[in-house]
């Protein structure tokens, strides 16, 4: 029998909530790792719309893992994330990402392309010096960064 909602003896899930619009809160929370438990220092912690963090540790010390329960892909452990009612999050990798698919659809990642409107991306590319690229919109690529685009 496979079981994938559970991690070794973990039973406890981290509580997901919607809270106030303005800012996102997290309340006494232990993250599960297959290497044991990952607390943050701090009890609580209030971050406001608007304000800015840098999150730092050790190689190891669980800040993937913290991105992962602030995004809901990981809900083992315990505590309280209560992310912003309303709004959508996005988070920036260590390492860049481009899904594949066509340029405009990359452009429009994790949105879908009908959420914007066609001038949208030729517009965008623009505005960053790359209006040469407009003609590959709807060319399926990988498009990782390369130096003939830049």
């Amino acid at each position: 029998m496979l079981v994938s909602d559970a991690l070794h003896d973990v039973s406890g899930r981290i509580a997901f909530e919607e809270g106030s619009p303005d800012e996102m809160a997290l309340e006494n929370l232990e993250i599960a790792s297959p290497a044991g438990c990952t607390m943050l220092e701090e009890r609580k912690v209030e971050v406001k719309a608007g304000e800015h963090v840098l999150v730092v540790g050790e190689p190891g010390a669980g800040k993937t893992l913290l991105f992962r329960a602030l995004a809901g892909l990981w809900p083992w452990g315990a505590g309280r994330i209560a992310r912003p009612r309303g709004a959508t999050l996005f988070f920036m990798p260590r390492q860049p990402y481009l899904p594949p698919g066509t340029l405009r659809e990359v452009l429009a990642y994790p949105q879908s392309v009908e959420n914007f409107e066609p001038h949208a991306f030729t517009d965008a590319l623009e505005r960053v010096g790359l209006r040469r690229l407009a003609p590959m919109l709807d060319r399926t690529s990988q498009w990782e960064p390369r130096t003939e685009l830049g």
